[in-house]
C-alpha cells in the first residue's frame, strides 16, 4: 500500500481488487463496453499470470508495432479534459495545483462519482475492476501511521500528502464552499478527494500530449490500459492518434490511445507498462581531469557538447576569468554515428561590446522589491512582464546563440531578484536574469543571456551567450517610475568561437595494460604462532594490473619502489589513477562466501576473551562512581582506556593499495605502472567474531568472507511471511490427560487444533531441533573501486522453546500444562558456557506468571492432568523461605511470580548468599545493575559448586567477603555523597573520620535534627545487625 503514491509501483493498486476469479470475469464486460465506444479490443484479454497477478495478456502472437489496443480519447479521463468540462472548467481556471495534473483528475474523478449512473463513464468506474480498499492509500492513513511513515523510506510519500492536503483547501476556500450546489461536501471531501488523487497517482499511464512525438507525456486514466502491470522493461507502448479524416473528408475516425508492442509476443504473454515517467535534469556530465585542465563530456537534449577547460590561475585576473569558460568544444550531433564525431572549435580571448535595444512590453507592475514590503527608494517601484531585445542582423552575427526576442517574466520560478525571464517560442530555450557574484558589490552584477537557468555549485562557473551592462535592471525605482522603457544598452559577448580542423579527441589505447585474478578463493587461516606474538594477520592480492604509462603519468608515480595508498585519506590520488579503478572488475572468485580458518581465536574467544588483540582489542573495564546525589556513572579505566584508543588506531586496515612505476620488459625507457589491491579478511574477521556474545555450540562456529559491489541505497527485504501450523500432525493426548488409576476429577482432553499446537512445540524442544544462526558482519569499505568486505561469524545456538501466539481464548495454557505433562521431566544439563557443578538438577518446569495469575496455574495444572504432577507455588519471600531444595526435586512445576524475582529482598539475599557486591537499583543505572547480577550469578555458581562439593567452609568464608564487601562499598558511597556536601570538609573522610560522628559533626541545626539524625543511625545500626544475623 505504500507504493500506490508512486506511478512506478502502479501495479500494487490492482493487488487490492476483491478475488481473483471476480476480477478476470469483470474485464470482458468492460472490454465490450469499451468496443461498442468505438475501441479494438480484439488482441487482449484478462489473465492471472503467476508472478505479476491479473492483468492484460496478448489474445493471440503479435509482431513487433503491431496495434494491440486501441481506447476512444473522449473516454480518458486528464486534466485537459477536466479543464475542458463545461461543468468544472469554469471553476479550475485559477486553480494552480501543488501536484500538477493529478489533482485535475482527482477532481474529475469525484465528479464522475457524483454523477453516478449519469455519468457517461459509468460502466467503467462501477466496475469491480475499479475497487481498492481504503487502507491501501497511505493518504487515507490515520495519523499515527502517517507519522510512522515519515521515518520510513517511503518519506517522499508524506510530501505528497502535504501537497494533497494543501490542494485541498484551496480548492475548499476557492472552488467548492464557494459553489456547494456543484460541489457538495457529501462527495467533495477530504477523505474523498484523496482517495480519489490515490487512485490517480496509482492508475495513471504517461501519453505523450497531443499525440506529437517529443512533447513531455502526461498522466491520463483510461479504461482497460490501466489493467496492464508494471516492468521496469516493458513489452508494450502508448502513443496518442489524432482524428483521421475518411474519404473526401467524410467519415473518419476520432482520436485515441493506442497500446503498441514492443516485441514480439505469444498469445498469453503479459502486456506490461513503465508506470514511472522519465525525469532528466538539464543534462549528464562527464569529467575528464589532468593535470593541465579537464574535458567536460555533456549529454543534453539536443546534443552531445564536449568542452574543454584549461586551469585558470589561482590569482584573480584577466587570465583568470578568461580560462573559468571553456577554451575548446566540440559538438556531436543526435546524427552522428558516434560520441566522437564533431568538429572542435576554439574559443579566441575576444572581448566585444554589441549595441542592442530592450524595451518593455505591456503595463507596468509592482516590483518584487515592493510586493515584499522594502520601503524607501523601493517604495511604488515597478518592473515589467516582458522585454523585447532588438539589434542589427550584423550584430547577431557575433553572438554564439541569436539573443533577440520577447522574454517573458516567469513569476513563480525563483532567481535572484525574482527576475528570471525565458524567450518566447518553441526554439530552444533561452534565458534572461540576474546572475550575481558570490563576492563583490552588487552594482557589479550584470543581467545576462544563457542556455541554462539551474543553479551552479561552488566552484562552477555558469556558461552565459551574453552579458548586458551591470547598469541595466530590469526594475524601475523612485517616486514616478515611467509606464514604458526603451533603451540602448552595451551588451557584451566574451569569445569568439573559430573553427579548429587540426584539433581531435581520441581514446587512450591499452593494449598492453594487463590485470590478474587470484584462480580461486585464497584459503585463509590464523596463524597460531601470529596470534602468540601479538602481530597482525597479512593481506592478501586480490587484484593486480600493469598499465603502460607516459612520460607526464609517470611524474606522479613512485619509481621502483612500493607506495602504500592510504585508503580514507588519499582521495586525490584515488582521483589520478581513477582511469585504471574503473576499468577494474570484482573478481568473480571472491564474491562468494568463503570459509576462514581460526582455531586458536576460537578457543580465546570461547573462554571470554579476545579473539585477537590486534585485531579486535579488548575493551576497557568499567569502573563505577557515585556522585552527589546518589546517581551511578560508569568510568573507563584511563590506563586501559589509552591503550584501547591506541589499539584502535593500529588495527590492520581492512584493504590496502599500492603503486609503483616499473620498467617496461623490453621497451627501452617505458614505464609500467604497477598497481595491487590486496583484502585482510582475518583482521575483519576477529573484530565480527569479537562482537559475538560468548556461548552457544562455539565447536560449530565457523568464519567466511567475501567482496561485493558497494551501494549505498538499501537493500530491500523479503515480505514478511506468516506461518500456520493448520497442516502440521496432531500429537497424541499426553499421558496424564486420559483416565488412570487415582486420577482426580473428570477426564479433559486437548482439542485438534490444540494439539497441533503440541506438535510443533514438541517439535521446538526435540533433541535435534535446528539451533538458531547468531550472526555478526563486519564490514569494510574501498570507495575507490566501490568495494564492500564483509567478513561474517555465525555461531549456532541451541534454543529449545519458542513463542506461543495463540489468539485469547484458544487455550494457551491448558497447551502448556500438556507439554510439560508429555514432554519427559529428565534434568537437562546447562548450556554453555554455565559450569554444570553450578546448578542443582532439577526435574520440575518453571513457570514465571504475574502475581493474579498465580492461582489460574496449580488449578489448570490439577484439572487437566488429575492430580498427576506435583506443583509448588512461590509467590514471596515467605515461600521460598518455607521450601527446601528437597521440595523442588520432587516438584513436576514450579510457579513462581514474577514479582519475586523483581524484589528488592530478593537481590539482597541473592547477592548476601552469592557473597557479591550490593546489586544497585536497576532503574537508576541499568548498566550498573547488568554488570553487578552477572557477578552474583557467577558467585552463586561457585557457592553452588562449593555447598555440591561438600566444601562448607568455603562457602561461609565468601559469604563472610561480601559481607565485608558490601559494607565497605556502601561506606565509600555515604563517603562519596558526603564529601560532595561539604567541600573541603571530604579530606576528613579520606583521613579515616568515622562517618556516623561525620555525619553528627556536620548535620546538627538544633535539638529536632540532632534526635532524627541519632533515630537514623540506630535503624542503620539494627538492620545492619539483623543482615548479619540472617547471612550466618
Amino acid at each position: 500500500g505504500i507504493f500506490l503514491l508512486f506511478p512506478s509501483f502502479a501495479y500494487a493498486a490492482l493487488t487490492s481488487c476483491p478475488a481473483t476469479a471476480t476480477r478476470v470475469a469483470a474485464v470482458p464486460p468492460l472490454a465490450e463496453w469499451v468496443a461498442s465506444q468505438g475501441g479494438d479490443v480484439s488482441v487482449v484479454q484478462a489473465a492471472d499470470a503467476a508472478q505479476l497477478g491479473v492483468g492484460l495478456v496478448a489474445a493471440r502472437a503479435v509482431r513487433r508495432g503491431d496495434r494491440l489496443l486501441s481506447v476512444p480519447e473522449e473516454l480518458a479521463i486528464t486534466a485537459e479534459s477536466a479543464l475542458r468540462s463545461e461543468l468544472l472548467g469554469a471553476y479550475l481556471v485559477e486553480f494552480e495545483p501543488y501536484l500538477a495534473d493529478y489533482s485535475f483528475i482527482a477532481v474529475a474523478l469525484l465528479n464522475e462519482e457524483r454523477l453516478g449512473e449519469q455519468s457517461s463513464l459509468a460502466p467503467w468506474l462501477s466496475s469491480v475492476c475499479w475497487q481498492v480498499e481504503q487502507h491501501d492509500l497511505p493518504l487515507l492513513w490515520p495519523s499515527d501511521d502517517q507519522a510512522e511513515l515519515e521515518q520510513s523510506t517511503a518519506a517522499p510519500c508524506v510530501e505528497r500528502r502535504l501537497a494533497a492536503q494543501a490542494d485541498y483547501e484551496w480548492l475548499r476556500e476557492n472552488v467548492f464552499e464557494a459553489s456547494p450546489m456543484v460541489f457538495p461536501e457529501s462527495v467533495f471531501s477530504e477523505a474523498s478527494f484523496l482517495r480519489a488523487l490515490g487512485l490517480a497517482f496509482s492508475r495513471c499511464v504517461f501519453v505523450p500530449a497531443g499525440g506529437r512525438q517529443g512533447e513531455p507525456a502526461r498522466p491520463a486514466l483510461l479504461p482497460l490500459v490501466e489493467l496492464c502491470n508494471h516492468a521496469d522493461s516493458p513489452s508494450a507502448s502508448l502513443h496518442a492518434r489524432g482524428p483521421q479524416a475518411g474519404l473526401f473528408g467524410r467519415g473518419g475516425e476520432g482520436g485515441a490511445v493506442e497500446l503498441t508492442a514492443q516485441a514480439d509476443l505469444s498469445a498469453g504473454d503479459a502486456l506490461t507498462l513503465c508506470y514511472a515517467e522519465a525525469t532528466r535534469g538539464e543534462s549528464w556530465s562527464v569529467t575528464f581531469r589532468s593535470e593541465k585542465g579537464r574535458v567536460v563530456m555533456h549529454l543534453g537534449r539536443e546534443c552531445v557538447e564536449w568542452l574543454a577547460y584549461a586551469s585558470p590561475p589561482p590569482q584573480r585576473g584577466v587570465l583568470r576569468e578568461l580560462l573559468l569558460q571553456p577554451v575548446a568544444r566540440m559538438r556531436v550531433p543526435a546524427s552522428a554515428a558516434g560520441l566522437l564525431d564533431g568538429a572542435w572549435e576554439l574559443c579566441l580571448p575576444v572581448l566585444r561590446q554589441v549595441p542592442v535595444t530592450v524595451a518593455s512590453v505591456g503595463e507596468p507592475v509592482e516590483s518584487w522589491q515592493a510586493s515584499i514590503g522594502l520601503e524607501a527608494e523601493w517604495k511604488g517601484s515597478t518592473r515589467f512582464r516582458s522585454w523585447r531585445v532588438e539589434m542589427a542582423d550584423s550584430a547577431a552575427r557575433l553572438f554564439d546563440v541569436d539573443v533577440r526576442g520577447e522574454y517573458e517574466l516567469l513569476e513563480k520560478c525563483g532567481g535572484a531578484m525574482n527576475c528570471l525571464h525565458r524567450r518566447v517560442g518553441d526554439g530552444a530555450p533561452l534565458f534572461l536574469f540576474l546572475d550575481p557574484h558570490r563576492i563583490g558589490a552588487a552594482e557589479h552584477d550584470s543581467v545576462v543571456f544563457a542556455t541554462s537557468a539551474e543553479r551552479v555549485g561552488y566552484g562552477e562557473t555558469r556558461r552565459t551567450v551574453a552579458s548586458l551592462d551591470a547598469s541595466w535592471r530590469p526594475w524601475t525605482s523612485g517616486d514616478s517610475p515611467p509606464a514604458s522603457r526603451s533603451e540602448a544598452v552595451h551588451c557584451i559577448v566574451r569569445g569568439a568561437w573559430a573553427a579548429a580542423p587540426k584539433v581531435s579527441l581520441s581514446p587512450v589505447g591499452y593494449e598492453g595494460a594487463k590485470h590478474a585474478y587470484p584462480a580461486a578463493p585464497p584459503k585463509l587461516a590464523l596463524d597460531a604462532s601470529s596470534r602468540a606474538s601479538a602481530t597482525a594477520p597479512a593481506a592478501v592480492p586480490v587484484v593486480r594490473c600493469a598499465v603502460p604509462l607516459s612520460e607526464e603519468e609517470a611524474a606522479a608515480w613512485p619509481k621502483g619502489e612500493w607506495e602504500q595508498i592510504a585508503v580514507s585519506k588519499s582521495r586525490r590520488k584515488f582521483e589520478a589513477i581513477s582511469w585504471i579503478t574503473e576499468r577494474l572488475d570484482l573478481p568473480p572468485q571472491i564474491s562468494e562466501w568463503t570459509a576462514l580458518g581460526a582455531a586458536d581465536a576460537f578457543a580465546a574467544w570461547s573462554a571470554g576473551g579476545s579473539p585477537c588483540e590486534v585485531c579486535a582489542p579488548a575493551m576497557p573495564k568499567l569502573q563505577w562512581a557515585h556522585g552527589s546525589r546518589g546517581q551511578v556513572s560508569a568510568l573507563e579505566d584511563p590506563v586501559q582506556a589509552g591503550a584501547y584508543e591506541q589499539a584502535l588506531k593500529r588495527r590492520p586496515a581492512a584493504f590496502g593499495v599500492k603503486q609503483r612505476a616499473a620498467p617496461a620488459p623490453g621497451v627501452g625507457s617505458a614505464l609500467l605502472g604497477e598497481l595491487e589491491v590486496s583484502a585482510n579478511p582475518l583482521a575483519l574477521a576477529m573484530r565480527a567474531l569479537a562482537l559475538v556474545p560468548v556461548g552457544g555450540d562455539t565447536a560449530a562456529a565457523e568464519l567466511s568472507w567475501r567482496i561485493v559491489r558497494h551501494c549505498d541505497t538499501k537493500e530491500g527485504l523479503p515480505p514478511l511471511t506468516l506461518s500456520s501450523n493448520k497442516h502440521d500432525p496432531a500429537a497424541p493426548q499426553p499421558p496424564h490427560f486420559g483416565p488412570f488409576k487415582g486420577r482426580v476429577g473428570k477426564v479433559l482432553a486437548l482439542r485438534p487444533e490444540q494439539q497441533r499446537s503440541l506438535s510443533w512445540m514438541l517439535e521446538q524442544e526435540e533433541e535435534g531441533a535446528a539451533p538458531f544462526i547468531e550472526e555478526e558482519v563486519a564490514e569494510a569499505t574501498l570507495p575507490a573501486l566501490n568495494w564492500r568486505l564483509e567478513a561474517r561469524a555465525r555461531v549456532p545456538r541451541v534454543v529449545r522453546g519458542g513463542v506461543l501466539a495463540d489468539e485469547v481464548g484458544y487455550g494457551k495454557t491448558v497447551i502448556t500444562v500438556a507439554l510439560i505433562d508429555a514432554a519427559p521431566r529428565e534434568p537437562l544439563p546447562p548450556p554453555p558456557p554455565l559450569r554444570r557443578d553450578g546448578f542443582i538438577p532439577l526435574k520440575a518446569t518453571l513457570v514465571l506468571a504475574p502475581s493474579h495469575l498465580l492461582r489460574q496455574w496449580p488449578t489448570e495444572v490439577e484439572r487437566f492432568t488429575g492430580g498427576a504432577l506435583n506443583t509448588v507455588v512461590l509467590a514471596t519471600m515467605a515461600d521460598v523461605n518455607k521450601h527446601s531444595v528437597k521440595d523442588l526435586e520432587k516438584a513436576d512445576v514450579v510457579v513462581c511470580a514474577i514479582t519475586l524475582l523483581r524484589n528488592d529482598l530478593y537481590f539482597e539475599r541473592l547477592a548476601a548468599f552469592a557473597g557479591s557486591g550490593a546489586l544497585p537499583n536497576g532503574k537508576a543505572s541499568l548498566r550498573h545493575f547488568t554488570q553487578a547480577y552477572g557477578e552474583a550469578l557467577g558467585g552463586l555458581q561457585e557457592q553452588v559448586a562449593s555447598l555440591s562439593s561438600g566444601d562448607l567452609s568455603a562457602a561461609q568464608r565468601r559469604v563472610a567477603d561480601g559481607r565485608a564487601g558490601r559494607a565497605s562499598q556502601k561506606k565509600a558511597a555515604a563517603a562519596s555523597v558526603i564529601g560532595k556536601s561539604l567541600g573541603n570538609t571530604a579530606n576528613r573522610v579520606e583521613a579515616g573520620v568515622k562517618l556516623e560522628s561525620m555525619a553528627m559533626a556536620v548535620a546538627p541545626k538544633g535539638k529536632k535534627a540532632t534526635y532524627a539524625a541519632e533515630k537514623k543511625a540506630a535503624a542503620a545500626k539494627a538492620k545492619t545487625k539483623e543482615e548479619a544475623e540472617e547471612e550466618e
